[in-house]
């Protein structure tokens, strides 16, 4: 049962996650799950620290890559993320769902 309700909640969180109507939202929204998950704070700063191609961030957000190119460099000019050396840098994640 335990199981059952787990995978329940995924597939709830999923489905509210995959309904956000801008792609670019739904790219902010995974970007600060994942801070939260596996973030590491970095003087006032969160280092996801998993790599992950845009490819990835694509597949997870139903987007393609060329979209995720696009809402990263977004997201980098508002100063609301910084990417270095492949790893992504949440600077202010009160704004990453825009």
């Amino acid at each position: 049962m335990r199981v059952v309700a787990l995978k329940q909640r995924v597939l709830a969180s999923r489905i509210q996650y995959l309904a956000l109507p801008k792609p670019e939202m739904r790219i902010g929204e995974l970007l600060g799950r994942l801070s939260e998950r596996y973030g590491e704070e970095h003087e006032g700063r969160t280092l996801i620290s998993i790599l992950l191609t845009h490819e990835q961030i694509a597949a997870m957000t139903g987007t393609n890559r060329v979209t995720v190119t696009r809402a990263l460099k977004r997201l980098t000019d508002l100063g609301v993320i910084e990417v270095k050396q492949r790893r992504i840098w949440v600077i202010d994640p009160s704004r990453l769902l825009g």
